[in-house]
């Protein structure tokens, strides 16, 4: 019994810390949503645009390569702005940024689901057969879905679409952004 209270809290602190985080990732994706057209159009500079970003990753605990990939993103806008490089080059090392956190990314996930896994395994396993632990679904495939945000704009969310329960941007990334999985916001 008590391996099954164990096994119980560790996937509530579990829950618990992965909603908070779910949370600091959708005020980051309505920051971007609502920021980056408007670097993009020329009405906010790159490197406060870099420098907005950099505040929510820092609420957000993001980890440290992610953290420095966009405060070198901030430095190089700066760059762009003052012209010592092109446009073309900054748009190239922004690609190239922006590709190296999602792949970053992808591997993160993938490593705490294993450990996740792992810990649940060795968990089950020394407490015996008599214990059955609730399974939670595994999503395999994501797709987009297209949310109204808290402050009444519309932003992209990335689904599991076995679970339906919100996931890393990254597993969505080269997927093409449509509302057909949960139409409607």
């Amino acid at each position: 019994m008590k391996q099954l209270l164990v096994v119980v809290f560790l996937l509530l602190s579990g829950c618990g810390a992965y909603a908070e985080r779910q949370q600091s990732v959708r005020h980051a994706e309505t920051y971007i949503a609502d920021k980056k057209p408007l670097a993009e159009r020329g009405e906010l500079k790159w490197s406060e645009y870099y420098k907005g970003l950099y505040q929510f990753f820092v609420w957000a605990d993001a980890p440290g390569d992610v953290l420095s990939r966009v405060n070198d993103l901030s430095r190089v806008a700066q760059d762009y702005e003052a012209g010592y490089i092109t446009k073309d080059d900054f748009d190239y090392r922004r690609r190239a940024a922006e590709a190296e956190n999602r792949s970053a990314g992808q591997a993160r996930a993938q490593q705490q689901s294993a450990a996740q896994l792992a810990l649940a395994a060795q968990i089950l396993q020394a407490s015996g057969p008599r214990v059955l632990a609730p399974v939670a679904q595994a999503d395999y495939n994501w797709a987009w879905d297209l949310q109204r945000s808290s402050n009444g704009g519309l932003i992209w969310v990335c689904r599991g679409i076995q679970s339906g329960q919100y996931s890393d941007q990254n597993q969505c990334a080269f997927k093409l952004q449509s509302d057909t999985t949960w139409p409607g916001y």
